[in-house]
């Protein structure tokens, strides 16, 4: 923007430097061609001059020519001759001079048309030069203009990749901090720990017990760093076990097998512990609570599990190696 109003405040003052040098150049012509038309009164009054002289001349050598012919033939004194021919020779003088006269003023309307030819040029080199910089001004200005386009360009790129969280967050984790770090598509920049009141634990659950877990089912939670006793099947007597609702359940596995449960503060009973221990990220270890079955029939439930699922990040099997099944306890 600096550069643009720079650019802008240059080829204002080039083109009022424009304006002025025309003023200027009209009125160095308008002057000269004064003095071109004073210097061609002045020879046209020379000329009338010499005109008259020349008239003078002619009628002094008739004059003389006719004088002379009666004085060739004694009709005049020798004196009377002479007199004429002074007049004769004084005419010629005049004449002479009243040409002199006009090659002069000749000259000086000569001398005043080139200097009125090199004041035009003289004003009209002022101008161009004023125009010259003021298109090198313009120009300036529409580089400047392309470029602040150019920029606003990228700024609207790099706004449109601006990247909003979904919800407040903190700054957890920086894997890329130095300066200058090269970095590729899909990399991680940094990881954002959302700020949040409603905690919810995470389970996982093998596809075998998956079928079994419900909506609504009650969960007693061991909370890592939490003292706790609990006996499987008898929620009852434990201690340090806080408790909990499944509030949804993954229509598909992680790859491995494991189906994902939400647990939620069922708000019954203890409450869970307060942020200062309950940290996010902290490991849990949970219970659903299924319904009450026969012994034989879980029995019977186990022995006929789903079959065993290979995690996408282990190797395949070529055919060369046998592969171990651990049968459900």
């Amino acid at each position: 923007q600096e550069k643009l109003r720079t650019a802008e405040t240059k080829a204002r003052v080039y083109r009022l430097n424009v304006t002025d040098f025309e003023e200027a150049k009209v009125a160095a012509v308008a002057a000269a061609d004064e003095l071109v038309e004073a210097a061609r009164a002045k020879l046209e009054a020379k000329e009338q001059v010499l005109a008259a002289y020349r008239a003078k001349e002619t009628q002094a050598q008739l004059d003389y020519t006719r004088q002379s012919g009666l004085g060739d033939k004694g009709y005049k004194p020798e004196k009377e001759i002479e007199k004429f021919k002074k007049d004769l020779d004084v005419a010629i003088a005049e004449r002479e001079a009243a040409e002199r006269e006009v090659e002069s003023a000749e000259s000086e309307v000569s001398a005043k048309e080139h200097e009125r030819v090199q004041k035009s040029r003289e004003a009209q080199t002022k101008v161009d030069k004023a125009r010259a910089f003021q298109a090198e001004a313009e120009g300036e200005i529409a580089t400047v203009n392309k470029d602040l386009r150019d920029l606003q360009i990228k700024l609207a790129e790099l706004q449109r990749l601006t990247i909003t969280a979904p919800r407040d967050g903190t700054l957890f984790r920086l894997p890329v901090y130095e300066r200058g770090q090269a970095v590729k598509e899909g990399d991680e920049l940094f990881t954002i720990v959302p700020d949040t009141t409603e905690r919810a634990v995470e389970l996982l659950v093998s596809g075998n017990d998956i079928p079994l877990v419900r909506k609504g089912d009650h969960v007693r939670l061991q909370f890592e760093g939490w003292p706790a006793v609990q006996f499987a099947g008898w929620p009852s007597v434990a201690v340090g076990t806080f408790g909990g609702e499944v509030v949804a359940i993954d229509a598909t596995d992680n790859g491995k097998g494991q189906f994902r449960v939400l647990v939620k503060d069922d708000q019954q009973g203890q409450d869970w512990p307060s942020e200062r221990f309950l940290r996010q990220g902290v490991r849990a270890n949970g219970w659903v609570m299924l319904q009450q079955v026969a012994l034989g029939y879980e029995i019977w439930r186990q022995l006929n599990g789903f079959p065993p699922v290979v995690a996408k990040d282990e190797p395949k099997d070529d055919g060369k190696q046998k592969t171990k099944v651990k049968l459900p306890k």
